[in-house]
């Protein structure tokens, strides 16, 4: 597993609630990389179980 996804996965544990969706295939710039996986991920975060 690449260094950068060790280190938001140990973040994420770390946040109470906190949860990480990795892009494969992406990089620094998902939004043009994979625009419709990342706006899937956005769109989970606004509306998922913990939304609001």
């Amino acid at each position: 597993m690449p260094y950068a996804c060790t280190l938001g996965r140990e973040a994420a544990e770390a946040i109470p609630d906190a949860a990480i969706e990795l892009i494969w295939g992406c990089g620094h710039y998902g939004c043009l990389e994979d625009p419709t996986a990342v706006n899937k991920a956005m769109v989970q975060v606004f509306t998922g179980p913990t939304a609001g």
